[in-house]
């Protein structure tokens, strides 16, 4: 082999094993921050006759938006709880990512907005 293809080699193989350390690191790295990569995690308060909590359910279920759903019917506590830290006092209390957004009519209104597809979006595209 002359010195030029040599060369040409020693290049090739650098830009090769250059890729796959890349890839390596980014599998690293992807498996350790996952978790924090995922999903908007959305959590509704409840109560079980409430019909915008049903609506509320309904329009997640409708958007494929993963959440819990958490029933304080009987838990007076909790329901202190949520008013003293929120200062709402009507159910549903909805959570995305640890911040009230608000009832039902504020759920409506991001999906409006297109901030719900984008949860849904962000959620599928994880999962």
């Amino acid at each position: 082999m002359d010195k030029k293809t040599i060369n040409i080699l020693i290049v090739v193989i650098t830009i090769l094993l250059g890729a796959f350390s890349t890839l390596k690191l980014y599998e690293r790295w992807y498996e350790i921050n996952k978790s924090s990569l995922s999903t908007a995690k959305v959590v509704v308060y409840y109560k079980t006759k409430c019909p915008y909590c049903i609506m509320t359910k309904n329009l997640l279920d409708r958007m494929d938006i993963k959440y819990q759903y958490v029933d304080i019917t009987n838990d007076e506590k909790m329901k202190k709880k949520l008013t003293t830290e929120t200062g709402q006092t009507t159910v549903p209390y909805i959570f995305i990512d640890n911040q009230l957004i608000g009832g039902y009519k504020q759920l409506v209104e991001m999906k409006n907005n297109g901030a719900l597809l984008d949860i849904a979006k962000k959620q599928n595209a994880v999962n």
